[in-house]
């Protein structure tokens, strides 16, 4: 599942992308497969990667404005 959130490149904002990061660990009692919100963004030619946190614990909308507030700052 990908969100984008697109603005103008014109008012020189750039994109932000949320997406989900799928894990596979292996156990003793076998492998567990873990998901993890991600985001990436870019300022000029720099890629900004950010974990957001469990996809149990977070859903989409959670995830989407938890990524946009360390964005602000850059």
């Amino acid at each position: 599942m990908t969100l984008a959130l697109k603005k103008s490149r014109k008012a020189g904002t750039e994109d932000l992308i949320v997406w989900v990061m799928k894990r596979t660990k292996s156990t003793k009692n076998g492998n567990r497969c873990y998901s993890y919100w991600m985001a990436f963004w870019r300022v000029s030619d720099k890629v900004h990667n950010m974990h957001l946190g469990q996809c149990i614990k977070l859903d989409a909308e959670a995830a989407m404005v938890k990524a946009r507030k360390p964005r602000q700052r850059s």
